[in-house]
């Protein structure tokens, strides 16, 4: 199979977009197939080993929010049209991969758009809330422009469905169960991330930013009976370490080091309630740690009152009582969570999502024997005008 993965985030940007961009990579070279990537100022040495075509993509550095934002690029649809794949894969889209989208319906190739960041939300956290509607203008119309588009959660599903976004199908993300496993806890990395203490170990594992809400931890940064851990790194930083001057902040961690120190927790929690899915929580609960996190957003869904705690949006007092509940049943609750992890695992995320790639190759198929009714089986158009349309103001 041949597939192009078109992302808006690309390394040495450490988010949620480029880590699940990197596991589509990854598992593509691995089943031999034609990868190719259209990434913000990618390299071939900043990609794995077997992606044989990148194209780095101009951006825009925003340096207050600590991203880079991809711009469209006029070698898009040229790209596309040499190399020709079955389909297009655009991760969390908002203007290159709109750009792809269009590109897509204008050459006849199938795409699959991933909704994995709430735009507008982030505009609101950073003080655009003006933007926020016009943020979700756009993700609706690029959205509909998508053969099909995936979420990972229902919260997410209804927020898209609601606004009239069709074709929406769930796609449960995993997390690599090797990693992540409890059978990595240490009592020195334990003892390190509580600053020498022997108290509990309450952390954080994320991007350091405004929108995560971290500003709740501060309460819990001040006491004497358990330490606060900060795992990660990100424009906040700087801040951070100002205002929670008693917590132990790692800086950005991967690989085994980030799966040490996430076993080593007593307790994961996330503050932030604007998550379409929070890969944080799920990394802490299969490797064996309860989670607190606030009932909202796909955060939620994620962790039932088996496996830790929800609390109320906002509130620096229920999240730490949330936290305080569970560390009274921390074992329990932390076996319990890597029972629910079992059926989240990496392996099966990735062949789901090679199911909704043959669900958008045989859906635009369909289409284009229908033609431009659409009647064939339960296929729909795409929603998007080519150039032809456009310029005829012909419906699409």
């Amino acid at each position: 199979m041949r597939v192009m993965v078109v992302t808006e985030s690309w390394l040495p940007s450490t988010n949620g977009v480029v880590r699940s961009v990197q596991q589509v990579l990854a598992h593509l070279v691995d089943q031999g197939a034609d990868v190719s990537l259209v990434a913000p100022g990618a390299t071939q040495a900043s990609v794995p080993d077997g992606v044989t075509h990148v194209l780095a993509t101009p951006c825009v550095p925003l340096a207050r929010l600590g991203y880079a934002a991809s711009v469209p690029t006029p070698g898009l649809e040229r790209f596309v049209r040499r190399h020709r794949p079955d389909v297009v894969h655009v991760a969390s889209p908002f203007l290159l991969g709109a750009q792809a989208i269009r590109a897509g319906a204008e050459l006849g190739v199938p795409t699959v758009a991933v909704y994995q960041t709430d735009v507008a939300a982030f505009a609101a956290a950073h003080g655009f809330a003006v933007a926020s509607s016009s943020a979700w203008r756009w993700i609706v119309r690029t959205h509909r422009g998508a053969t099909r588009t995936l979420v990972c959660t229902q919260d997410a599903v209804r927020a898209l469905r609601v606004r009239g976004v069709p074709r929406v199908h769930h796609w449960q993300r995993g997390v690599d169960l090797e990693l992540f496993d409890p059978a990595r806890r240490s009592h020195a990395e334990r003892r390190r991330l509580a600053g020498g203490r022997d108290v509990p170990v309450v952390g954080y594992l994320g991007r350091l930013a405004l929108e995560k809400e971290l500003h709740l931890l501060e309460a819990l940064a001040e006491r004497d009976d358990l330490a606060l851990a900060v795992i990660g790194d990100g424009p906040s930083r700087e801040l951070l370490q100002q205002r929670l001057p008693r917590a132990t902040f790692t800086g950005f961690l991967g690989g085994e080091d980030l799966a040490r120190a996430t076993a080593s927790l007593d307790v994961f929690v996330h503050p932030g309630r604007h998550e379409t899915l929070c890969q944080g929580a799920m990394q802490a609960m299969a490797a064996g740690v309860p989670a607190v996190v606030p009932a909202a957003g796909g955060a939620a869904e994620l962790v039932p009152d088996a496996a830790g705690r929800r609390f109320t949006p906002g509130s620096a007092t229920q999240l730490a009582d949330a936290v305080d509940a569970v560390l009274r049943d921390r074992d329990r609750l932390g076996e319990r969570a890597r029972e629910l992890s079992q059926g989240r695992s990496l392996a099966a995320s990735l062949r789901a999502l090679e199911q909704h790639w043959a669900g958008a190759v045989a859906a635009h198929a369909a289409q284009r024997t229908a033609g431009p009714t659409g009647t064939a089986g339960t296929a729909e158009p795409s929603g998007v005008p080519t150039s032809r349309t456009r310029r005829t103001g012909a419906a699409a």
